[in-house]
């Protein structure tokens, strides 16, 4: 009896019409939908400088940590700390940093403050599947070459977009990438859970550990007076290195 009442209501609310059926069936639940959208990118987004006590770990982000080396000291303090989303390339071009990340932008070296950044138009963000290059077309352009996805040619001073094409697998004409610079005082080697600074002797000076690494190593990148790194964490992170006696 309670079937057929049940089987009656199906029927009667089929006949009405359904102005949005479910195309999962009845009591199914609907198709997830797709968040396509940047996420909010505020100026200061991800933006700080940690400190701690002298020669104690410094906590960069959650689950990162920057420890002292062997010999207990930490001979390196943390000048400050953004947040990426996606990174892809990390580049130097005197006092500015550039990051290929969702967004492309622009840093100031000294205080990690931002000095532009470059929304894709579409909104849906910049997406690479490696090999990405930042480098210079002409003297006022900036480029970020993604071989397999985009080629991006901005205006240096304001990060206007001047070129927007699809990626090609030759090096683009006219494009020089930017050097990286090599950190001094230290052997550097950025690995999938671990940044491990060494001395010229091998042993361990400092080292960031990052406890769930989600982005492949990138090279570190020497700085006036530092270094820049982007851990397996997303952060991008410049520290200072004092000058030898």
């Amino acid at each position: 009896m309670v079937l057929a009442v049940v089987a009656a209501l199906g029927a009667a609310v089929w006949a009405l019409g359904d102005p949005a059926p479910n195309p999962g069936g009845l009591g199914a639940l609907p198709p997830p939908g797709l968040d396509t959208a940047l996420p909010t990118l505020p100026a200061d987004d991800g933006l700080s400088t940690p400190t701690a006590g002298p020669n104690r770990p410094v906590g960069i982000a959650s689950g990162v940590t920057l420890w002292p080396g062997d010999d207990g000291r930490l001979p390196v303090s943390v000048r400050w700390v953004r947040h990426l989303y996606g990174p892809e390339a990390i580049a130097v071009d005197g006092d500015t940093a550039y990051a290929a990340d969702i967004a492309f932008n622009a840093f100031d070296v000294e205080d990690g403050s931002l000095r532009w950044r470059t929304l894709e138009p579409t909104g849906e963000g910049f997406d690479a599947d490696g090999g990405v290059l930042i480098g210079t077309q002409l003297s006022d352009q900036v480029r970020v070459w993604a071989p397999f996805d985009y080629d991006l040619t901005v205006d240096r001073s304001t990060g206007d977009i001047v070129d927007l094409a699809p990626g090609g697998t030759r090096s683009p004409r006219g494009f020089t990438p930017l050097p990286a610079a090599r950190p001094t005082g230290f052997r550097v080697h950025v690995g999938t859970g671990r940044v491990v600074a060494r001395d010229a002797n091998g042993h361990i000076r400092w080292q960031i550990a990052v406890d769930e690494p989600v982005f492949a190593p990138m090279r570190a990148i020497g700085i006036p007076g530092g270094l820049l790194v982007v851990a397996s964490s997303g952060d991008l992170i410049a520290l200072d290195v004092p000058a030898p006696a």
